[in-house]
């Protein structure tokens, strides 16, 4: 739409482009002071865009803010009175610009020419009359827009009330008419208020409703459900909070789950709670059902009960009931484990390359991820689980000195709780390592951490001479604190953790040798 035809445009700009208009405004100005003169100029015309406060003035003239207050009270109101009486077309034009704008407008929907009147000295007084318009300092903001002081100050702003009042009245997500019709009935044209619900940027829109977007995530992903009508995967809500603003697939799954207005509903789908659907049972509890009420099932009855009812993946079941300690396959048939069977560790803790004997005790080595520097929980080898007497749905706990370590089999795997304090106590890095020792007797345990040593020739040098000056000490103690050095890809420690006995000759040449191979390849 061609803006420049609207009659109250033409009429205001035809009014503020007259050579008189100056003039006859500088006639009303010359009975005011210098006092009233700064009022006008720098708080009712703010022709900078920044207002002074009436302390600012106070202090300037050594009077109170009341007194200026009252004197800019006073001085409008005879400026006003004025200006009705000689200059009767000021008002009209004030009139036709109150029509045009209403109570907000973008300055884009305005021409140029008609913008640098608004803000000359005339035009600003006549923003005034028609009722303290004001324009946005940032003129070049699509945000821009002129206002007035008695309501918002933004066209997002006015939009945002029309969508609540709608949304209020209807219960439920405003369409563009609805929203539309409630600007009109706030002031604004119409043909503003279509091209405002249409086009205006940080608003969630589709081809009938528009709304807000929310701060969090959660209720970013509850109005996606409530715009499609229907169940969606983690990964398009995902897609669509992440178009309104940073999101982590991470947080987002905490924050849905976090939710009592969002609920699974099927294995990879999410929807609405008063949308009255089943909640979604879990894969784990599923097969846990069936074979309680149908006793030992085939794999493939599993599957074939399970994958079209839950829209799970079939690997999925399979997976399972093939790993989870619940569970116990026997030739392609699948029972409950019973509480005093015991579980199958998959790799015992003797042969788990991340857990090292050490005299009475054990040892697990963590490499520092990003998980750990998170403060994820991560999982542990189930060698270590069944050493520390850690059952399914159990937890155990370990002092530290501080707060306890817990252990837990919630699900698939065992779990140790956060280790992120023990990386930044000793400001670990990704790569560097951590050791904790168990005293299972006691339940116990203490945590030391490693730097990573890059397998260069200096490292090389470094630990020849680190081991030589051990004078006898345990050759594991010794690898313990020397495992960074790579060799085959593998921590040195693989090497030297078996290997005790060893004399430091036999050590030393075996660590030559594989060290010269490593730089080989």
């Amino acid at each position: 739409m061609n803006f420049e035809q609207e009659p109250a445009v033409s009429e205001v700009a035809k009014f503020l482009q007259n050579p008189q208009i100056l003039e006859e405004f500088n006639s009303l100005l010359m009975p005011l002071t210098e006092r009233e003169m700064v009022i006008l100029r720098d708080r009712i015309m703010n022709l900078d865009g920044k207002s002074r406060t009436l302390d600012d003035v106070g202090k300037q003239f050594g009077v109170t803010r009341e007194m200026i207050r009252q004197v800019e009270k006073k001085m409008m109101r005879e400026l006003i009175h004025n200006s009705s009486e000689r200059f009767p077309r000021s008002h009209e034009c004030a009139a036709l610009l109150a029509k045009l704008v209403g109570p907000v407008l973008p300055v884009s929907f305005l021409s140029q020419d008609l913008i640098n009147n608004l803000t000359t000295s005339a035009g600003s007084f006549i923003r005034t009359i028609a009722g303290g318009y004001r324009i946005n300092s940032s003129t070049e903001s699509p945000n821009s827009a002129i206002y007035l002081k008695s309501t918002l100050n933004s066209v997002s702003k006015l939009l945002n009330l029309a969508i609540d009042n709608t949304q209020q009245q209807s219960g439920t997500l405003a369409t563009h008419d609805e929203v539309t019709k409630q600007l009109v009935s706030m002031g604004m044209q119409e043909w503003a208020s279509s091209e405002i619900v249409a086009n205006w940027p940080g608003f969630v829109r589709t081809p009938s409703v528009i709304t807000k977007i929310p701060n969090s995530m959660d209720r970013k992903a509850q109005l996606f459900l409530q715009i499609t009508g229907a169940p969606q995967t983690m990964e398009s809500i995902f897609n669509f909070c992440s178009s309104y603003g940073p999101t982590n697939m991470r947080s987002l799954r905490n924050a849905v789950a976090a939710n009592p207005e969002i609920m699974r509903v099927t294995d990879p789908e999410f929807g609405l709670s008063i949308w009255g659907m089943e909640r979604f049972t879990t894969l784990l509890d599923a097969i846990e059902n069936f074979i309680t009420q149908h006793g030992e099932t085939p794999i493939e009855m599993l599957v074939s009960k399970l994958v079209d009812r839950y829209k799970v993946n079939s690997n999925s079941v399979v997976i399972y009931t093939q790993l989870h300690p619940s569970f116990i396959d026997v030739n392609g048939k699948v029972r409950l484990r019973a509480a005093d069977e015991p579980i199958d560790p998959g790799v015992s803790i003797n042969y788990t390359r991340s857990c090292i004997r050490s005299s009475n005790s054990w040892i697990w080595r963590i490499q520092v991820d990003r998980e750990v520097l998170r403060g994820s929980g991560i999982p542990i080898p189930r060698g270590l689980a069944s050493i520390i007497s850690l059952e399914p749905n159990d937890v155990e706990a370990f002092a530290t000195g501080g707060d306890p370590m817990t252990f837990r089999w919630r699900g698939m795997n065992p779990t140790v709780s956060s280790l992120k304090k023990y990386c930044d106590d000793s400001n670990l890095e990704l790569n560097d390592y951590l050791f904790i020792y168990f005293d299972i007797p006691n339940k116990t345990v203490s945590v030391e951490s490693r730097r990573h040593i890059s397998p260069t020739s200096n490292a090389k040098e470094a630990l020849r001479q680190y081991l030589c000056a051990l004078d006898g000490e345990d050759w594991i103690s010794a690898s313990q604190r020397a495992f960074g050095i790579q060799l085959h890809g593998q921590p040195l420690i693989d090497f030297l953790e078996m290997r005790s006995g060893a004399t430091e000759d036999e050590t030393l040449a075996l660590i030559s040798q594989n060290l010269s191979l490593t730089s080989t390849n």
